[in-house]
């Protein structure tokens, strides 16, 4: 399960990345990287959404071990 500890750190830090390009809020106003555009970050979710499918590919023949993983990734 360390596997979806790192895949739930990953998707958390992807969304922060997303909400740091809403300029409503007062400290992300003036802060902009390349790292944080819409494409790097689409490009991210795209290898977590690979991964998540390849686990649940790879787990059929265990139904307990995917729908724990489910329940931690959610």
């Amino acid at each position: 399960m360390e596997y979806c500890g790192d895949l739930n750190g990953i998707l958390t830090t992807l969304q922060t990345r997303i909400g740091s390009n809403n300029p409503s809020l007062p400290q992300t106003m003036y802060r902009r990287s390349r790292h944080n555009s819409t494409d790097s970050i689409f490009k991210e979710v795209e290898l977590c959404l690979e991964a998540y499918y390849a686990f649940i590919e790879d787990a059929k023949e265990y139904p307990e071990w995917v729908r724990k993983f489910e329940e931690e990734i959610g």
